[in-house]
């Protein structure tokens, strides 16, 4: 009887080594190839998803464009502010809103430099009303604090504020999404407050047409956003200024008029913000994009376009 396995044990446990060995290896590149799959899977399915928000953009685009001859008052009755949820498109689904920037508060009017003589008055009156608003809608007396120092022209007060940028930016803001550097601002503070607020240039006027009742109210001590949202309603759509001007002075009296009058009144808008949303199976992306509009029967002019976060 033979001890061992001799020459041929030996051959078979290389035999089966020499299996296992390659077994591994296939398995590896198998693990590897189906990675790459995935991989690739994901990099068509994000550039559809992106094709999706792109034929969205145009759309709000086309939305923003009025037929010549259209009126030229800007209010959410018209077919841009409907907004579209959930539809259709190829193998997914997208949104679309559209928002009024001139319906907000500008934050610009917090850090700019006005005309020289009324420069002190319509700082002090912005962040007086900035303070009111900010307050109506729940942020803490430490985050209302930090937002005015990140919004003071003073260097030294935003360089406090900003701590964790290694310098503040310039003012005025280009995006509200730059508050996002303060110094102990949450996501859920900047969420209660993006709906309300904008960084535009500071000769925008205030849209009487589409201004939300919180930011109006602000600038008006004695009359809250639940009152001012009665009396918009019952007036809006304004289609001519002078009744506009006329129906606001009467309402809110002569010295609460010049007040706000001071930053400028209009009921036409040239600058949108469109909120837009694709899905396609679990992939979803987001984007935010700034347009102007130099007239409502002109093209509008993308200024800013970011992806936006879930």
């Amino acid at each position: 009887m033979r001890r061992g396995g001799g020459p041929r044990g030996v051959a078979l446990i290389n035999a089966l080594v020499l299996v296992a060995g390659l077994s591994a290896i296939a398995v590896g590149l198998m693990l590897r190839s189906d990675a790459a799959r995935q991989r690739l899977a994901g990099m068509t399915e994000a550039g559809q998803a992106a094709a999706y928000l792109d034929a969205a953009q145009l759309l709000g685009l086309q939305l923003l464009t009025q037929a010549p001859g259209a009126e030229a008052a800007t209010h959410t009755g018209q077919g841009w502010a409907q907004g579209y949820r959930d539809e259709p498109i190829d193998q997914g689904v997208v949104s679309l809103q559209i928002s009024d920037l001139q319906g907000r508060f500008n934050l610009a009017w917090l850090g700019t430099e006005f005309d020289e003589d009324s420069d002190a008055l319509l700082r002090a009156l912005a962040r007086e009303a900035f303070g009111q608003l900010t307050q109506d809608i729940g942020l803490s007396a430490t985050t209302r604090r930090r937002l005015m120092q990140a919004l003071d022209p003073d260097l030294g007060q935003r360089v406090t504020a900003w701590g964790r940028a290694t310098r503040p930016p310039p003012l005025p803001l280009t995006d509200i999404a730059q508050l996002r550097l303060i110094e102990g601002l949450s996501d859920a503070d900047i969420t209660a407050l993006a709906p309300y607020v904008a960084a535009l240039p500071e000769e925008q006027m205030m849209n009487l047409n589409t201004v939300r009742p919180e930011v109006l109210a602000a600038f008006l001590p004695g009359v809250s956003a639940a009152n001012m949202a009665r009396m918009l309603e019952a007036a809006r759509p304004f289609t001519d200024l002078g009744q506009a001007l006329d129906w606001f002075e009467d309402s809110v009296g002569e010295a609460a008029f010049d007040r706000v009058e001071l930053f400028g009144l209009s009921i036409t808008s040239g600058w949108f913000e469109l909120q837009l949303d694709a899905r396609l199976d679990t992939l979803r992306l987001r984007r935010k994009v700034i347009v102007r509009r130099a007239n409502p029967a002109a093209c509008c002019t993308v200024v800013l376009s970011m992806p936006e976060s879930e």
